[in-house]
């Protein structure tokens, strides 16, 4: 296969979600003896590959390789995304200095790389201005960002960056006190490219404003995509959703749960080194005796408190594993996205609110560990065994009995290592997608197997069982649909 056939090729299963087909592709392609430009794309596809897959410390080195295989000017496409992709990696990791001055240097360099990734690293540099705290920055260059991409082709991948553009614009606005223009912002942001953190970000200024009807409808959408937020790679961003809850059961005089919510938080933004946010949180409740009423009680009665006592719950369990087995986190989400695709195939679109239990399930499936093993080593030897597996599958129902909201979990972390599993119900159905996703993608990070042995291992093993849904995940694995971009961080 010559490089452009693998970069092609690699790309359609890059954005389809099969990072380690296209892994195994690349890798291969990366140890041959390429020209520079070729090899830089290689170095820089892997190295968003693998921040979905392992996190920033993995990514960064390739990120870096990259830039260092292509001349500091001109910059091609392929060197301003490296940059592009550094720069996302060095603000996510604190290191905000170090991405200001990459930035600074970045913008000193000719290049010759085309609109679109021009408009891309200008995203980039409001992330990091984000994360130094330079709001009137962000303010003073956003427009220019924003008609990078209203001269570029509409596609799902311009949408979601342009409107990147306009939620850090908005955040800049919030944190500035200017709410009526953080409004703003986010609405066009919502009008581009809807997601659940714009949504949270818009009904924390709605209070700030004191329209608590508004807010309270943008609670009632984002209550379905909690989960979300939840499985941001990034504390800042739980810390912001948590600061939201906060603030409504400070309304609703849930003080008890008000503190819980603050507390968590305060611990996120510090991990972050967000000070500003962090000493907002501090005095959250006085700010709010100062300017807030109480909720109306029909208001209140609309705010499920039970369901966000479960998400603070999960949160809790994650944040043990977490803090335990670091590695694995990345590793447990990626599993719940492909169970989620298996099940898709297999029963199609309308099959949303299954999905969405299955990926809670996936990602609290190695919740077992914490009592079972002690560091991220001894948790990998016991997933590399299948009967360690299984011993993993049983302590992870006895965790789920302790809480009520955990028995919708039990079926499928009972059922899922089963091998002979013939699923019929639904229950049953998303026990056997998440037990062949967890077999995957075990055998490759923990037995060391490459993409194709392990496909050939998963189809002997599950042979005897859930034929149908061994076929959907196969499904997966064809197809040409390729959007041509280089992936990004």
């Amino acid at each position: 296969m010559n490089p452009d056939d693998a970069k092609t090729l690699g790309l359609t299963h890059y954005y389809r979600g099969n990072y380690y087909l296209c892994r195994d592709l690349w890798e291969t392609e990366s140890r041959k003896d390429l020209r520079p430009e070729q090899l830089a794309f290689f170095q820089n596809a892997l190295g968003a590959l693998y921040d979905k897959v392992k996190g920033s410390t993995f990514s960064r080195p390739y990120f870096e390789r990259a830039m260092k295989l292509l001349p500091m000017s001109p910059l091609t496409d392929v060197s301003l995304q490296a940059r592009t992709n550094l720069i996302y990696v060095l603000s996510r990791s604190a290191y905000t200095e170090t991405a200001l001055g990459l930035i600074r240097q970045t913008q000193t360099r000719m290049h010759t790389a085309s609109r679109f990734r021009q408009a891309l690293f200008q995203v980039s540099v409001l992330h990091a201005y984000s994360r130094a705290e330079l709001y009137r920055e962000i303010l003073n260059r956003a427009e220019e960002a924003a008609q990078l991409f209203v001269e570029l082709q509409p596609t799902d991948l311009r949408n979601e960056h342009f409107a990147g553009v306009y939620q850090q614009a908005g955040y800049a606005a919030q944190m500035l006190g200017q709410l009526e223009q953080a409004v703003s912002h986010y609405q066009r942001a919502q009008e581009i490219w809807p997601t659940p953190e714009v949504l949270r970000d818009l009904a924390k200024v709605y209070l700030f404003m004191g329209e608590i009807d508004r807010a309270t409808q943008c609670l009632a959408d984002l209550q379905p995509k909690i989960w979300r937020l939840a499985s941001a790679t990034e504390h800042a961003e739980l810390a912001s959703t948590l600061e939201l809850l906060a603030m409504f059961a400070w309304l609703d005089n849930q003080k008890q749960l008000f503190h819980k919510y603050t507390e968590k938080a305060e611990l996120y933004f510090g991990q972050e080194s967000r000070w500003t946010e962090w000493l907002h949180m501090q005095d959250l409740g006085n700010f709010l005796e100062r300017t807030m009423k109480q909720l109306p009680a029909s208001t209140a009665s609309d705010l499920h408190w039970e369901e966000w006592h479960d998400f603070l719950d999960e949160l809790n369990l994650l944040d043990v594993f977490n803090t335990m087995f670091p590695p694995l986190w990345p590793v447990l989400r990626y599993v719940a996205g492909l169970a989620a695709r298996i099940y898709r195939q297999f029963r199609g679109d309308e099959s949303q609110e299954c999905r969405q239990r299955l990926e809670h399930a996936a990602r609290l499936a190695y919740v077992g560990l914490t009592v079972t093993a002690t560091s991220a080593t001894e948790a990998a030897a016991l997933l590399r065994r299948r009967d360690g597996r299984e011993k993993l599958a049983e302590y992870n129902v006895r965790t789920f009995a302790a809480y009520g909201w955990g028995r919708k979990y039990i079926d499928i972390q009972t059922a899922c290592r089963d091998f002979q599993l013939r699923p019929e119900t639904a229950q049953e159905q998303m026990a056997a997608a998440l037990g062949i996703a967890l077999h995957y993608v075990e055998l490759i990070e923990f037995v060391g197997l490459s993409h194709a042995s392990a496909l050939q291992q998963v189809v002997s093993d599950f042979q005897q069982g859930p034929t149908e849904m061994l076929e959907s995940f196969l499904q997966l694995f064809a197809g040409d649909v390729n959007s041509g971009e280089i992936p990004s961080a």
